[in-house]
């Protein structure tokens, strides 16, 4: 499994947690085919697929009228645009089961998978 069970196991039993740390949170995400990942940390994003070759590139917390999820990030990552959008709602991946959901979409593709709060 490419995420963390534990942090999964405790999102899923206290949707609080999820709310409170949109904000300042980590998240690790990968498409529901399990063919795309993609990590946020701060103001970093690293996106890969299963070669694990890492590209990195910034990521930037849109402003919102509300605190928790949904977020938005706009990312710049090796000169392509692209904008997340990660909710509440349970997702299935080829992963497992996860809190979160996403979309992210680029000049290219729309993208959709499943997040967890990473540590």
């Amino acid at each position: 499994m490419k995420l963390t069970t534990a942090i999964t196991a405790s999102a899923l039993l206290c949707p609080s947690i999820i709310s409170a740390q949109a904000t300042s949170t980590s998240l690790a995400c990968e498409g529901v085919n399990g063919d795309i990942f993609l990590g946020i940390a701060g103001p970093s994003a690293q996106i890969w697929r299963r070669d694990d070759k890492r590209t990195t590139g910034v990521a930037v917390l849109m402003d919102q009228e509300h605190e928790g999820f949904p977020s938005a990030w706009g990312l710049s990552i090796t000169g392509t645009q692209a904008t997340i959008v990660v909710q509440p709602a349970t997702c299935d991946s080829a992963g497992g089961t996860f809190p979160l959901s996403f979309v992210l979409l680029t000049n290219e593709q729309l993208t959709h998978g499943c997040c967890t709060i990473a540590e």
